[in-house]
């Protein structure tokens, strides 16, 4: 069967720009099969500041994070429903009953709660009042300040850059920072590269690979990646939903040095 053209494309931003820009570590996976993400092994602690962006009606990554590792997340997500499916899950677990996610149970104990805060605005690269546009699909969450699916309808929220909370809530380093933001991720990146934030991996989902706005949203992810191999980061994993993790070259260098001789990390 002959591939599409989209996916075509794909295949060869893949061989392209990823491939050849590949390094190797052991990679941990946390949450259900649809809101998974993977988290390079013995980067998080309970001394790490994560921030995840981007939570809609899935939040098993997040969870699991803090229950795995004790690690403070402030999620942030601008969406009513996102927020709406947080405050439920929070009120579950405080009752002892299991975070479902895809049909999957997720026990956890109350106090996972501790290190977990949800922040109801969004990322972007200045402080602004912003529209954020529906999905097409009225049962979908995810809203789009590039308005990926050309729909009419939207809602306005703050959004904030990274480099002002990370300032406002007295972070001065990120462990790693998520981005699932609809293609949101552009102006942060570039924001965050500007300002040179002290952050050791990054990972992000290019919503463009399956909403393209038009023919050109292949350059523009590359950019991004390139701009992020430049700035000293590896990328060190692309998955099965093209979600691309970064690790910046000297935390890249300890965490190869703890994983290959574990015992005397």
């Amino acid at each position: 069967m002959s591939l599409t053209r989209p996916l075509h494309k794909i295949l060869r931003h893949w061989a392209l720009v990823v491939r050849g820009q590949m390094r190797q570590l052991p990679m941990d996976r946390h949450g259900s099969p649809y809101g998974a993400w993977s988290v390079p092994r013995g980067l998080v602690n309970d001394q790490s500041v994560c921030y995840l962006a981007g939570a809609g009606t899935d939040i098993s990554f997040d969870l699991s994070l803090v229950a795995q590792t004790r690690c403070q997340v402030l999620i942030f997500d601008p969406t009513p429903k996102a927020r709406e499916h947080y405050e439920q899950a929070v009120r579950d677990i405080r009752q002892g009953l299991p975070y479902k996610a895809q049909d999957r149970p997720f026990v956890l104990a109350p106090s996972v709660l501790d290190d977990i805060n949800f922040v109801n605005e969004g990322l972007w690269d200045k402080s602004e009042l912003l529209k954020f546009y529906a999905p097409a699909d009225k049962a979908h969450v995810s809203h789009s300040a590039l308005n990926l699916q050309r729909t009419d309808s939207f809602f306005e929220a703050q959004v904030r850059s990274v480099g002002e909370f990370m300032e406002g809530f007295g972070h001065e380093a990120l462990d790693f920072l998520k981005l699932d933001i609809e293609g949101a991720e552009y102006a942060v990146l570039d924001d965050l590269l500007a300002r040179k934030l002290d952050i050791k991996a990054i990972a992000v989902e290019f919503d463009e690979l399956n909403q393209p706005l038009d023919k050109h949203y292949l350059k523009r992810v590359r950019q991004r990646i390139r701009a992020l191999h430049q700035a000293g980061y590896h990328t060190v994993e692309v998955d099965a939903n093209y979600n691309h993790t970064f690790v910046r070259a000297d935390v890249f260098e300890r965490l190869r040095q703890k994983n290959a001789n574990p015992l005397g990390a």
